[in-house]
């Protein structure tokens, strides 16, 4: 599993993270089985704006996927 953070981040709809994490404080850190985190979501996808978000909300920018892939390595 994926958390509402992993797909909103990942369709780009900033306004629905700031919703989860300002409201409903959710972990952006949260990973799911392949340890990919909202960041690594956005990144892939290109949704630039996802990513200021999360990063300005302290997202960790080193953390690892299953393969050792970091956000930026997903960009």
């Amino acid at each position: 599993g994926d958390t509402l953070l992993h797909c909103a981040a990942r369709h780009g709809h900033r306004d629905v993270l700031a919703y989860l994490v300002e409201t409903w404080d959710m972990d952006i850190e949260a990973a799911d089985r392949d340890y990919k985190r909202p960041l690594h979501e956005a990144a892939s996808q290109g949704h630039r704006d996802c990513v200021l978000y999360l990063l300005g909300r302290g997202a960790a920018v080193d953390c690892l996927k299953k393969a050792d892939w970091t956000p930026l390595m997903m960009a």
